[in-house]
């Protein structure tokens, strides 16, 4: 999602401009914000809630975003109908600390319902929806909503202030309402793995998947349902030191496979307009072999204990015609460009994001396909080649969801250029009729009374909880552990000095003497610095 990548489990980009309609705004310090370097609030509309931690004000960024929250806010408003409020948290930070310092914004930890359908007396298969999303729908077996919808963290661009310059021209609605229609429902659960039948730690991070030769060769890269970890969050949370934490963090267990989204069901080849997974709905429960190892109880599996061989091994016991689907899957659409698309009618669908031969986590799927983005000279400062004077001919009208937009186009050059014939301004025609066959209602439309939903109770997907006890509390750990090892690195020096002081003053010793005294000196050697852990 605008070409960022995250750290330690997945994370970044967003933010907002203007005012429309009145704000019920609940602040947590009885202080004025305004010159606050650090903050908390809570700020309520009719259809949107959210916790806003500033933990640091650079460029007064915090209050900028809130702004651009109004205006997108509104925005969203006037599209969409709110059948229950949308609640999350937000957090503004320096990035930088944590290793991403050109992120800008993303919406992270999205929450998860599993749901079925009875349409005719017959039950549908489960999907999963976003928790945003299953607020709006007729669920007749209410579900125990978690306490956020979704979280979303900002970069306040403090490494690089003259970026933050350039960036005000766009502001941060954009990217506030593109991360915001992705926790609506414009996301999937799936992902691309590489199989290998090693003993390796199963890799659980996101990353760019090459389809070289050597992989065509051996067609290991396979579509395959995402793993559900369960994670100690308290114990994660209480943790004292980095060793503790990693000790704690191992322990998270594997809960079972994701069914696959709901965005995910409407996927066709952009041909044809053939579903690609009509048939594998079940390849969740096909896939899991766990359930079959006398050696180990699903409710008994550590994340540490998770290896690529046994990954492998589940591949290895599907049926021959499953293993034909998702091997397809990954390398015919998810590895080649302009091959699938999203169907809203029987006629018409549209393009979705793909890339020869490569895969992005985050940009891959989950946009709307950049038909000219090719033709975009290959440069550093991609971002600034496109401006108001050609963005219409590289832009389309849904552009608010591609992967990736320049930051050297105002709303309002956007507006007027590329959004012109948009009902809804920013929000294009193709985004909407994807929310709504996903279950979204368009403003000024009744919502289906003849689509019922149910929560499938056989699915538990834990609340999500990455960015803060994972991102945050290990890089605060971490950092602690660092300043610990910088000290006795000092020590270390010290010592050094005063070894060197006793050589000069006993330059009449013998070498035999010198060397017994230095042998002395040197008994205890400090252990290797810390390094950063591969989670």
């Amino acid at each position: 999602m605008f070409k960022m990548l995250m750290d330690i489990k997945v994370f970044l980009y967003i933010i907002f401009v203007l005012f429309k309609f009145v704000c019920t705004v609940i602040i947590t310090n009885s202080n004025s914000t305004k010159f606050q370097s650090s903050y908390n609030e809570v700020i309520e509309t009719k259809n949107f809630k959210y916790n806003f931690h500033c933990i640091d004000n650079f460029n007064n960024a915090c209050n900028i975003i809130k702004n651009d929250f109004i205006y997108s806010f509104e925005v969203l408003s006037n599209t969409l109908e709110f059948y229950q409020q949308i609640v999350f948290e937000v957090y503004v930070d320096d990035f930088s600390k944590y290793g991403l310092e050109h992120f800008i914004g993303q919406a992270v930890d999205i929450n998860y319902i599993p749901l079925k359908k009875l349409n005719n007396k017959e039950w549908s298969q489960t999907y999963v929806y976003t928790q945003a999303l299953a607020k709006q729908l007729n669920i007749k077996n209410k579900p125990v909503y978690k306490k956020n919808d979704f979280i979303m963290i900002f970069n306040n661009l403090k490494s690089n202030p003259q970026a933050l310059k350039i960036f005000n021209r766009k502001k941060y609605s954009r990217i506030i309402i593109h991360e915001i229609i992705h926790a609506f429902g414009f996301t999937n659960n799936e992902i691309l793995h590489e199989l290998k039948n090693t003993d390796e730690p199963l890799s659980l991070l996101l990353s760019p998947i090459i389809y070289d030769e050597e992989k065509q060769a051996a067609d290991s890269v396979k579509f395959v349902p995402k793993i559900i970890l369960s994670f100690p969050w308290e114990l994660l949370k209480q943790s004292n030191n980095i060793n503790e934490y990693i000790q704690n963090l191992s322990n998270s267990k594997f809960l079972m496979f994701s069914p696959l989204s709901i965005f995910t069901k409407n996927i066709v080849d952009i041909n044809t307009k053939e579903y690609l997974f009509k048939n594998l709905s079940l390849l969740h429960k096909e896939f899991n072999c766990f359930d079959n190892d006398n050696d180990n109880d699903n409710n008994n599996i550590l994340m540490n204990n998770l290896i690529e061989k046994k990954y492998f091994q589940c591949y290895e016991q599907l049926s021959e015609k499953t293993k034909k689907l998702v091997t397809k899957i990954a390398k015919d659409y998810f590895l080649k460009e302009k091959s699938i698309g999203f169907l809203i009618n029987e006629n018409h669908v549209i393009p979705l994001q793909t890339f020869n031969e490569i895969f992005y986590p985050g940009s891959s799927v989950i946009h709307i396909d950049f038909e000219k983005n090719n033709e975009i000279p290959d440069d550093d400062d991609t971002s600034f080649l496109l401006n108001k004077d050609n963005i219409k001919y590289y832009y389309k009208e849904d552009t608010l969801l591609y992967y990736t937009q320049s930051d050297n186009v105002t709303n309002e050059e956007f507006l007027e250029i590329v959004g012109k014939n948009n009902k809804y301004g920013l929000i294009g025609p193709g985004i909407i009729e994807i929310l709504k066959t996903m279950g979204w209602t368009e403003k000024g439309e009744s919502r289906s009374s003849y689509d019922i939903y149910y929560v499938d109770n056989d699915y538990i997907f834990p609340e999500q909880n990455t960015f803060k006890y994972i991102t945050i509390k290990y890089n605060k750990l971490f950092n602690e552990a660092q300043k610990i090892n910088k000290k006795k690195g000092i020590n270390v020096r010290k010592k050094e000095k005063r070894k060197k002081s006793l050589k000069e003053s006993s330059k009449e010793k013998s070498k035999n003497d010198l060397k017994e005294e230095e042998k002395e000196q040197n008994g205890q050697k400090l252990s290797k610095p810390l390094r950063k852990f591969d989670l």
